[in-house]
């Protein structure tokens, strides 16, 4: 359906189709995106990979934070302090001292609390093949 108006000596034309058509896809927008942020949350691959830098040894939640020195990247591997995992790395590693192993990882959001935020990724580690550190 269109409507032809007068506007100062130019016709202009209106399509309320289209107009309609937009309505109802600005409408489900927030339907749309809650839909594609819970799709994001399923897809959370386990992949292999490996962890380095200075362990933190907090209650519920540590980490190993990676500082590139050159770059001023970090990165943030976490896990669940009295899990197994939790358990096999800080009986190897030290507070505050490099920690660096390979372990299964996966990509978690939103991030525990008490995990810093980190500028190129956070990863939770599922489960650990290696760890070495320095005591």
């Amino acid at each position: 359906m269109a409507i032809v108006g007068w506007n100062r000596g130019t016709v202009v034309e209106v399509n309320f189709t289209g107009i309609l058509v937009m309505k109802i896809l600005w409408a489900l927008l927030p339907t749309t995106l809650i839909a594609l942020n819970a799709g994001e949350l399923f897809a959370q691959e386990k992949f292999a990979g490996e962890f380095n830098g200075n362990l933190q040894i907090g209650k519920t939640h540590s980490h190993v934070f990676y500082f590139g020195k050159e770059s001023g990247d970090t990165l943030v591997y976490f896990f669940e302090t009295q899990s197994p995992v939790g358990k096999k790395i800080i009986s190897i590693c030290k507070r505050n001292k490099p920690c660096m192993g390979k372990a299964q990882l996966q990509i978690v959001k939103p991030i525990p609390k008490g995990i810093p935020e980190s500028t190129s990724g956070t990863y939770k580690i599922i489960s650990v093949s290696q760890v070495n550190g320095k005591r």
